[in-house]
């Protein structure tokens, strides 16, 4: 149970009005986890919640809903563009996949890492794929990429395989087609997204991952840059 006078580092992962002067603010913390909280909206709290920044935060209450009394920023990271909307998809994967007062070990430091590379890495795709590696990884489905199913044999670079959820990799029969090649599994167990058949199969695989364990519910931001993610 979160105590009262609570300290910690965090980041704003979504906020909505809650009345004419506060804010409902949806924070991922250090230690803590997801920390859902009221933001009293004076002039200087607005500015100060923003996303992709990193605050020292103080709050205090028992409650599902903590009331924040002090957020100063630490860092912040300038996204704009396709930066900006890759941002977006963290967050809301970060959202949609754990809940309130939750906390996942290393999710909030992968989170800054992921940002700080997104801020300055040309290709995106690669970062993003290690995010979400390591989040399904954290909450406990990890993928694979170098074992296949039943028996947990290595993957063979020369065949093909499907991918079956909560499962792993099946090896297909010779006579099918379609599937992705051993040697791009491969890859990416060693997150190498150098070929684009390594890129393909690993967007693949991870959002099948995700969404199996978030519902059938799309994730909206994915719908505005569907090329990286």
């Amino acid at each position: 149970m979160i105590a009262s006078g609570t300290k910690d580092r965090g980041v704003l992962l979504h906020r909505r009005p809650y009345s004419d002067s506060r804010t409902i603010v949806e924070l991922l913390t250090a230690s803590h986890g997801r920390v859902s909280g009221v933001l009293r909206q004076s002039a200087a709290a607005a500015a100060r919640a923003e996303l992709f920044v990193n605050y020292e935060l103080s709050w205090r209450g028992r409650n599902e809903l903590v009331n924040v009394s002090h957020c100063e920023p630490v860092s912040t990271y300038r996204l704009s563009g396709r930066r900006l909307f890759s941002g977006m998809y963290l967050n809301e994967l970060v959202m949609r996949t754990t809940r309130s007062k939750q906390l996942v070990a290393g999710l909030y430091e992968r989170y800054l890492s992921t940002l700080d590379a997104l801020q300055h890495n040309e290709d995106l795709e690669p970062p993003l794929r290690v995010f979400e590696r390591g989040l399904l990884e954290s909450l406990g489905l990890a993928v694979q990429f170098d074992r296949e199913m039943p028996q947990g044999d290595p993957i063979d670079p020369q065949e093909s395989y499907r991918f079956l959820p909560q499962q792993g990799f099946q090896r297909m029969p010779n006579d099918e087609s379609g599937g992705m090649k051993g040697s791009s599994l491969l890859a990416v167990a060693k997150d190498d997204y150098s070929s684009p058949a390594s890129r393909q199969a690993a967007k693949f695989v991870l959002r099948t991952a995700l969404q199996d364990f978030i519902g059938e519910q799309p994730i909206v931001s994915r719908a505005l840059f569907q090329s990286i993610v």
